[in-house]
């Protein structure tokens, strides 16, 4: 059994080799950065955990009192949902071609090949990668980074290491929208003694010099944070409600200009409604507001059919 345990580690650590050295050397860099980010995320919030938790939140809401007891709990409501949807990120694979049935990707690109066919399109259809070797469904896109064909690839996020596609842009949008939140939280308590430390120099409040650069630290952090990522958020939330990623939004931006400039309204080829593109993405929930809880369920669809007809969507629900 320990000879069969080396020789399978031995056997991943040639394949990952393998790999890499298949990697043009900016995507390799990529790669390599993504573990260092992924260490930087996890200490950043650590630490402005450990200043909440070491003083910041006593001297702000008192020591044990009720008012510390509800805001704690609100903060670690938080701070829960923020790494497990980070963390599913990083370990959910976002579904990649090779993984499907091979019959059912074979069958749709002859359908998607015949259907072409028969629209009498002049325009060459992709509907095959060559470098996976493998056919290319709809809303796939191959990942250089990955070095395979994601199915509905939004994009290479290097802060998740991982690539953002069908099975975990959910994890993915609700780790930027908790981030959101929790740095926000953090703000609104610290604002007041960066606040007197900063501007008043005032060392009575916090006559502690390293609690001091500690408050400094995690307002600076958070707010830094908050302000990047709010954009963000608003830019996911956009791309949900009207059915598209962010890699068909770049293909439909000359389309998408043209007809605000002609006061058209443009209608992306996948967009379902606003009801139908946030089921696609966070599953059906019986209340708007469920779709916030931590879920381990998968998203709607095979990763393969997409399109308006809304009718076989239901039926792979069903």
């Amino acid at each position: 059994a320990e000879y069969m345990g080396v020789f399978h580690f031995i056997f991943l650590a040639m394949t990952c080799f393998r790999t890499c050295t298949t990697l043009q050397p900016i995507d390799l860099f990529v790669r390599v950065l993504g573990l260092a980010l992924f260490l930087v995320v996890i200490s950043l919030i650590s630490a402005v955990t450990f200043v909440y938790f070491s003083f910041l939140g006593e001297l702000e809401l008192g020591r044990h009192t009720p008012l510390w007891c509800g805001v704690t709990t609100v903060g670690l409501w938080l701070l829960f949902n923020l790494m497990f949807n980070y963390v599913m990120c990083v370990m959910t694979s976002p579904g990649f071609t090779s993984d499907l049935d091979s019959d059912v990707l074979h069958d749709d690109h002859d359908k998607r090949q015949q259907m072409h066919i028969e629209s009498a399109e002049t325009s060459p259809l992709t509907i095959w990668c060559r470098k996976c070797e493998l056919p290319k469904p709809q809303r796939a896109h191959h990942c250089s980074i990955c070095n395979r064909c994601v199915l509905k690839m939004d994009h290479h996020c290097p802060w998740v290491m991982n690539c953002v596609g069908l099975n975990n842009y959910r994890y993915f949008v609700l780790f930027i929208t908790y981030l959101f939140f929790g740095t926000l939280f953090i703000i609104i308590l610290s604002i007041r003694p960066f606040y007197v430390i900063t501007f008043k120099h005032d060392t009575v409040l916090v006559s502690d010099a390293i609690q001091r650069s500690q408050v400094t630290f995690a307002f600076v952090i958070c707010f830094t944070v908050c302000l990047c990522i709010a954009g963000l958020v608003g830019w996911h939330c956009y791309l949900i409600l009207t059915g598209q990623t962010t890699i068909e939004f770049l293909n439909n931006y000359s389309r998408i200009i043209h007809s605000w400039v002609t006061g058209q309204r443009f209608v992306p080829e996948f967009d379902g409604g606003r009801q139908r593109n946030l089921e696609a993405v966070f599953g059906r929930c019986r209340f708007w507001f469920t779709f916030l809880l931590p879920s381990l369920s998968k998203p709607i669809g095979d990763g393969i059919h997409f399109g308006g007809e809304w009718s076989d969507l239901d039926n792979l629900i069903a």
